[in-house]
């Protein structure tokens, strides 16, 4: 069997994979022993190139007019720290959304003539560019749908970019009203080194920041007098090995321990 890596790019299409001479048998047996990670129906990665963000880049192969959008949007800009539960993408308003089962995706429908209005892209994986609309226009989507998300949300981005804030008043946004981290705090102190080591390796920050959170909590774990009780698995526990992406949580076994009320 040829190595994977001479003959098949970081991210491809099951039609690429044929065209390149490939077996599916081949592909699939990658895919079985870790080799290969699938995005989404018919697209893969391989495990030796992992992506900042895979669910995007899945995404945009199998959607590739389609703009990351609104939530999405805003964590990928470092906006938010919500973790949308689906990519969040805009089609146009006549065209034919995507069916995609996995990852979940949210399609918004937008006006053919605004729809490229602010488009911009970024680096989903390196090299790998992704449409997305800009800071601003996502700030402007998300005014728009605020009572969709959730007046916070919209704020919340709107104060991180310092724009003017929605109302009749139209203030602006105040240095004593904005949300963005500082070091004079150890929450923000942490949330800044995060992101400084997320630029450095091209990464999310949303992700390194999950990591964060959930190996401080197995620190404390490991800690208490549960420690013993509890055994670490699944997708983090792949992940610590390098060999997955991070999950957003973790998941353990307990053992010896009562699974009635009183426990």
């Amino acid at each position: 069997m040829k190595s994977i890596s001479d003959v098949l790019p970081p991210t491809f299409t099951t039609e690429t994979a044929r065209q390149c001479g490939v077996h599916p048998r081949d592909l699939y047996a990658w895919r079985d022993r870790g080799d290969l990670v699938e995005l989404t129906r018919g697209v893969f990665r391989r495990a030796d190139a992992p992506a900042s963000y895979p669910d995007a880049l899945g995404v945009a192969y199998r959607s590739p007019r389609a703009i990351v959008c609104c939530v999405s949007a805003a964590a990928v800009h470092d906006l938010t720290d919500e973790m949308p539960a689906a990519v969040q993408i805009a089609v146009p308003k006549r065209a034919h959304p995507p069916v995609i089962d996995h990852p979940p995706v949210q399609v918004f429908r937008f006006e053919e003539s605004l729809f490229e209005v602010g488009l911009s892209s970024f680096e989903a994986a390196p090299a790998e560019l992704v449409r997305i609309y800009d800071p601003a226009r996502t700030v402007v989507d998300l005014m728009r749908f605020r009572r969709r998300f959730g007046e916070p949300v919209a704020h919340g981005v709107c104060a991180s970019l310092g724009c003017v804030r929605s109302g009749a008043r139209g203030t602006r946004c105040d240095e004593g009203e904005m949300t963005r981290p500082v070091r004079g705090t150890a929450a923000g102190r942490a949330y800044l080194d995060l992101q400084n080591r997320a630029r450095r390796e091209k990464r999310g920050t949303q992700e390194l920041l999950t990591m964060y959170v959930v190996e401080r909590w197995l620190a404390r774990l490991s800690r208490s007098a549960y420690a013993g009780e509890f055994v670490l698995k699944g997708g983090m526990l792949l992940a610590s090995f390098g060999q997955r992406r991070p999950t957003v949580d973790a998941d353990a076994l307990a053992r010896n321990i009562s699974s009635d009320h009183e426990s």
